[in-house]
């Protein structure tokens, strides 16, 4: 099971607005993303972790993980969506298709920058070990 910490994105003068960094073990797996769950899954499977291994996420010192397990490949296809009728919801979408996953979102002007995998010095290193 990887158990992903989820902190916020801070910008210049100590604050953030609606941006996470996801990390697996203090390594960075995706930076700046509204998403931080899905992203992170999506940034997984593309890295070559097994579809069914199992995930959470946990806040930043908190002391219980935020949900139970689920399977990577499922949190990937997973997409939140919130509006004034309805709420917060999530529903699945296809892997790939996700918005941060297009080059420069239209009505965001979303540049494409967030929710993308970040390297680290072991960018080289595959998740699949870490299951």
């Amino acid at each position: 099971m990887i158990r992903l910490d989820v902190r916020p994105a801070m910008e210049p003068g100590g604050y953030h607005l609606d941006r996470f960094d996801v990390l697996d073990g203090g390594r960075l797996v995706v930076a700046r993303t509204r998403r931080p769950l899905s992203d992170a899954a999506r940034a997984l499977v593309a890295a070559g972790v097994d579809p069914s291994t199992l995930v959470t996420s946990r806040h930043d010192a908190a002391a219980a993980d935020s949900f139970r397990p689920v399977a990577i490949g499922e949190a990937a296809t997973w997409a939140a969506e919130e509006s004034d009728r309805d709420g917060l919801r999530r529903r699945r979408r296809p892997l790939g298709t996700a918005r941060e996953h297009r080059e420069g979102h239209p009505r965001t002007g979303d540049d494409g920058a967030a929710g993308r995998v970040v390297p680290g010095d072991d960018a080289g290193a595959s998740w699949a070990t870490v299951a």
